[in-house]
């Protein structure tokens, strides 16, 4: 049984009386036993993957020209802390449930294999040691500059509470938050184990850690600035405002700073929804072609992603390309909402903008076939 398991089995729902109805950033929740407490996440932000970093201090020892992996792959069998890291990375827990694994896959479309040895396991092992690197940088940078890092408030970098944070972000928002917003609901084998537990950690964090500082205002409009017009899709600002704010609300997007969006890109979004709707029901619906629109995206994502010259041009070494240093400072990027709809490149809203247009003749049609037989039907009753 794994510790999450261990967890939930642990709790128990004695309420009564009148439900604690909390709010978060435009969302509504009943609090439970289940959600955790500012001490209860206090304790987990103590903890984080010590055993990275010896292992990390080590390879660096030994290393010589070879990537971190590499020399791990190699010499784990010389050192204990090695050999404990690799085991932890290969070994199968009994608790594994490999149907729940596939379903997920198959929910999310992931680019890579979780089987031992495949692309998911060199990947956790480099990510384990990024963090590791990432977290040593951090601290020594601290030690020269206090101020750089407030240790008493946000614990050890990349601690346990950052980690659940951030898998919540890619799992429990997107199932409770983002594809509720899109029209999409999943259905129960689709989620975790876990999932009310998994719910209750979400609305924690949203509740008591989502708090934005002006560093938040400039990353999120570094990301939208970031990512406007560019490849694959090039969409444009407007349209990652419109998308950013539908999916997370006005009100977390107004004190992130955002401008807000034109009607004619909220309109796209919308008829993105339909599209994304369309597409998750009718896999549902139809097996097959769930297995083969998985097939299809998978080798195109890996084609644009990783083969594309416009990519990465080639699989991540996980190698640092900005290194954090005292002097470098982050300045916020300019968000330009001003494109016409003459320069809208993106695939995205091209595709909506087809789909809608789709929509409006399929509802026109409807509609002049619904007033055709109204007419037909008052001249037989007449």
């Amino acid at each position: 049984m794994s510790w999450i398991h261990r967890v939930f089995a642990g709790f128990k729902d004695t309420r009564t009386g009148t439900p604690d109805i909390r709010k978060a950033w435009g969302r509504s929740f009943t609090w439970s036993p289940l959600h955790p407490t500012p001490e209860q996440q206090a304790a987990i932000r103590e903890r984080w993957d010590t055993l990275a970093d010896e292992a990390l201090v080590r390879l660096n020892l030994v290393r010589e020209n070879r990537d971190l992996y590499t020399t791990l792959k190699e010499d784990y069998q010389t050192d204990d802390v090695l050999t404990k890291l690799w085991s932890e990375a290969n070994d199968i827990p009994e608790w594994v449930d490999w149907e729940q694994i596939e379903r997920g896959q198959k929910c999310t479309q992931s680019l890579e294999s979780v089987q031992p040895g495949g692309p998911g396991h060199i990947s956790s092992v480099k990510v384990r040691l990024l963090h590791a690197a990432v977290r040593g940088r951090i601290l020594k940078l601290r030690e020269a500059n206090p101020e750089y890092y407030d240790l008493e408030t946000f614990g050890v970098p990349i601690n346990d509470l950052d980690s659940i944070a951030t898998i919540l972000s890619f799992s429990a928002s997107l199932l409770w938050m983002s594809l509720p917003r899109q029209g999409l609901f999943l259905r129960k084998q689709d989620v975790f184990a876990t999932p009310e537990l998994a719910k209750a950690y979400m609305e924690a964090f949203m509740f008591y850690e989502i708090k934005p500082s002006q560093a938040s205002k400039v990353l999120s409009q570094n990301i939208i600035s970031s990512l406007a017009g560019q490849p694959p899709s090039y969409p444009s600002a407007d349209f990652l405002v419109a998308t950013t704010r539908w999916l997370n609300g006005d009100e977390l997007c107004d004190e992130l700073g955002l401008p807000q969006a034109s009607l004619s890109r909220r309109i796209l979004v919308l008829a993105q929804c339909v599209f994304c709707c369309y597409i998750g029901y009718s896999s549902r619906i139809f097996p097959a072609f769930d297995a083969r629109k998985i097939s299809t995206i998978k080798r195109f994502l890996y084609r644009v992603i990783v083969e594309a010259k416009t990519g990465l041009g080639g699989e991540t070494n996980f190698n640092f390309q900005y290194v954090p240093q005292l002097a470098t400072k982050t300045e916020p990027g300019t968000v330009d909402m001003e494109k016409t709809w003459r320069e809208m490149k993106g695939m995205a809203e091209r595709r909506s903008a087809k789909v809608l247009l789709l929509c409006l003749v399929i509802l026109a049609f409807m509609g002049f076939m619904g007033m055709w037989l109204f007419v037909r039907l008052l001249r037989l009753v007449g």
